[in-house]
């Protein structure tokens, strides 16, 4: 949602400033030591604003 090409949504019932793109763990494995690395995210505030307003529709 937000992108300009496959996603723009002019009516959107709130702001949404760029893409509504998010994961919230990714890995990779460090490419001198190999070892696996986990990072994780929670869901930024404004998605989830945008996520409670387009449930209520």
């Amino acid at each position: 949602m937000g992108d300009p090409l496959y996603g723009r949504c002019k009516k959107l019932p709130c702001k949404l400033d760029g893409q509504a793109l998010h994961a919230m763990k990714l890995g990779l494995i460090h490419p001198i030591n190999g070892k696996e690395m986990i990072f994780e995210s929670e869901l930024p505030l404004d998605f989830q604003k945008l996520l409670s307003v387009l449930k209520v529709k």
